[in-house]
């Protein structure tokens, strides 16, 4: 009868070695894991952190294009007066230059 307690006790002892022993390999994998997702975690927040900055590189950019884009639109009306005297002022020369060239000709007295 005794022997048949210790058999039973080490038959028992030898299901819970094998159960440590399941338990020490899941944790260890636990542990992999938990360092795998910490290296993901932090490749993750470095590339957070390049789409911060190269969003914030745009959008100074889009900034910047938008005063410029602004100053052009307040000088388009001088720009479109100026243009028209100069294209007045071209013709008025090319008429003056027509009429000394027919005067000298002979073509207008």
């Amino acid at each position: 009868m005794v022997l048949h307690k210790v058999t039973k006790m080490e038959a028992a002892m030898d299901k819970v070695a094998d159960a440590l022993t399941k338990l020490a390999i899941v944790e260890e994998r636990q542990n992999a894991d938990r360092v795998a997702l910490e290296r993901a975690f932090a490749a993750i927040q470095k590339s957070d952190e390049r789409c911060t900055e190269t969003l914030d590189r745009v959008m100074a950019k889009i900034e910047k294009n938008d005063a410029r884009l602004d100053q052009l639109e307040q000088a388009a009306p001088m720009q479109q007066q100026v243009a028209k005297w100069v294209t007045t002022a071209l013709w008025a020369a090319a008429a003056a230059a027509t009429m000394y060239v027919a005067k000298h000709a002979g073509l207008v007295g």
